[in-house]
């Protein structure tokens, strides 16, 4: 079983193609044209009126895409942010059902294509995989945290007919737009709060970003065929679920753990230096008597610290 997507007033649609479902919004929930099953509902459905079944053809048998307000749990599509009306094109906007006792295995809706991510694990105790954006590692010639893009990118050709990696492809550019967004949004609240404190460890930052739900809805949608509408439905939504979501997406685990593995790089090479004798030469000054504060774990580095180490 998964979930079931009804279309107030849609009957007569013909929606059975992957392409006829991107028209309506519901693209991202199927990969291929027989995943698509179509059953026009002439009686009243979610919302009190008529309209068309949709849901993936694999996993519900013919006998099984139906509307029965009884057995199944509804709710209807709301905008993910103030004034926005969603991706879907029709109104009034989508139902997202599902059987309540059956419910719905989320791993059966993972891509055939998903970027390389964490585990997550939601309330009811499923796991799914959340992408990761950007990879941070240290480069201990700097020594400095530096991140590498993990999302696809395009191919392009320099000067001496070279290939390089250039911009993030169009599938995932409005998501990587939102994580730098909300990555500085975070640094910006830090940086206030940081701003005439002297205890730094004891700050609490908080801060409104108005696309988060946007931001959420993308992150779900890159390794699964369902987005924040579905988790809605379930009632999984939380802050935690939130939280994690976005910090995944921006490696800042990887970024705390670096932070402490630099202080222990930086005091060694400091020991190093101040243990030479008498007539000996110092090493460079850029390769151990300079040191590049890191970024803050939420804040978007600067370019020197941003160095794209993929080719």
């Amino acid at each position: 079983m998964g979930f079931l997507y009804f279309l107030p007033n849609a009957e007569r649609r013909k929606i059975d193609t992957l392409a006829a479902a991107r028209e309506v919004g519901l693209g991202y929930a199927f990969e291929r044209d027989e995943q698509v099953m179509r059953r026009p509902i002439t009686a009243a459905g979610p919302g009190g009126t008529p309209g068309l079944l949709v849901c993936d053809a694999r996993l519900f048998g013919s006998g099984l895409a139906r509307v029965d307000l009884e057995s199944q749990k509804w709710r209807q599509c709301t905008p993910l942010v103030e004034g926005d009306p969603s991706v879907f094109s029709l109104q009034p906007l989508p139902w997202v059902g599902r059987h309540r006792e059956s419910g719905v295995k989320l791993e059966d809706y993972r891509r055939d294509d998903p970027v390389d991510g964490r585990p997550v694990e939601l309330d009811d105790g499923q796991v799914i995989h959340a992408p990761i954006a950007r990879q941070y590692t240290i480069d201990e010639t700097t020594p400095q945290i530096v991140y590498s893009l993990n999302l696809p990118r395009t191919l392009d050709v320099d000067s001496d007919g070279q290939l390089t990696q250039g911009e993030v492809t169009s599938r995932y550019r409005l998501l990587w737009d939102l994580a730098q967004a909300y990555d500085q949004a975070s640094a910006n609240a830090l940086a206030d709060a940081l701003e005439g404190e002297d205890n730094a460890a004891e700050i609490s930052v908080s801060f409104e970003f108005k696309q988060i739900n946007v931001l959420v809805d993308l992150i779900l949608k890159t390794n699964y065929r369902f987005g924040l509408q579905e988790i809605l439905a379930l009632g999984l939504y939380t802050t935690a679920l939130q939280h994690r979501l976005v910090e995944v997406l921006l490696d800042n685990d990887s970024f705390v753990r670096l932070q402490k593995k630099m202080v222990a790089l930086l005091a060694a090479r400091v020991s190093t230096s101040s243990s030479i004798g008498p007539g000996e030469s110092k090493p460079d000054a850029g390769a151990a008597g300079e040191t590049t504060a890191p970024p803050s774990p939420t804040g978007e580095p600067s370019p020197s610290e941003s160095t794209d180490k993929n080719p």
